[in-house]
């Protein structure tokens, strides 16, 4: 990573972003509101998401020169294909009540729109949405899309340009590492550098078997972990009991 560049200097180790993405992410954090950013998430949840949004917000907040809480410029919220004209209301003011002082709301918006995948993106509801976008030139809008598919999150993209008036940029958020998914565990137990080197590994391998570990699990495989190296068992060992623990067949990790 180039660390003057501004999806660099935003970038964390629990999120894994991509070069590719580094560099529409680039352009996009230092562009003029309002601009539109469709997000492609694995459907695995707890896989850095949530940090990547706040990190996202809190820079665009710096680059815009917003000073004063970060609550008041940045929300998050699912926005589904079902919903009463009072919950569309609601919705509409949940923005107003973030900006607090005035009806305004200046930040980043971000949107589930994972639920539109399966309709077809018209009607009312989907046009409200559309108006909601056309009348906030101050808001800058994170669509999230939880898809195996590069067409579906394509289609998001290219409809909301047609019927919004509003280019949207794609950029991927990949599943954590082996390696991140192994370092993220030293949150919540003192684990020796060899039992993570260890972990990292058989992370690597489930994602090969198609499974999709996340940071629940590593959390939960940190714990137990912890539990073994206490029983007297060496790094290795305790991971491989950790694993085991929770019916991971660890040959296979290997």
């Amino acid at each position: 990573m180039h660390l003057e560049t501004p999806a660099s200097s935003m970038a964390q180790p629990v999120y894994n972003i991509g070069p590719s993405g580094e560099l529409t992410l680039d352009a996009w954090l230092v562009g003029p509101s309002p601009q539109c950013l469709v997000v492609s998430l694995p459907t695995t949840r707890a896989i850095g998401e949530d940090e990547f949004l706040l990190d996202l917000a809190r820079y665009r907040c710096v680059e815009r020169g917003f000073k004063d809480s970060l609550s008041r410029h940045f929300i998050s919220r699912r926005f589904g294909v079902e919903g009463s004209p009072q919950e569309a209301e609601a919705f509409l003011d949940q923005a107003r009540i973030a900006a607090e002082i005035t009806d305004d709301f200046m930040g980043v918006d971000a949107l589930d729109l994972t639920e539109w995948l399966s309709v077809r993106m018209a009607g009312e509801r989907w046009h409200s949405f559309i108006r909601y976008m056309q009348t906030s030139p101050n808001t800058d809008f994170v669509l999230l899309v939880r898809t195996k598919s590069k067409e579906r999150v394509e289609a998001v993209a290219r409809t909301v340009a047609q019927s919004g008036y509003l280019m949207a940029d794609i950029i991927e958020l990949y599943a954590p590492t082996g390696q991140m998914l192994a370092q993220n565990m030293t949150k919540h137990a003192a684990l020796p550098p060899a039992s993570l080197e260890v972990a990292a590994s058989a992370f690597e391998s489930m994602r090969v078997q198609g499974m999709e570990p996340n940071y629940v699990l590593a959390r939960d495989l940190a714990l137990r972990v912890s539990n073994e190296l206490r029983r007297g068992l060496d790094g290795e060992e305790a991971v491989v009991a950790a694993f085991t623990s929770r019916g991971i067949t660890f040959g296979s990790c290997r």
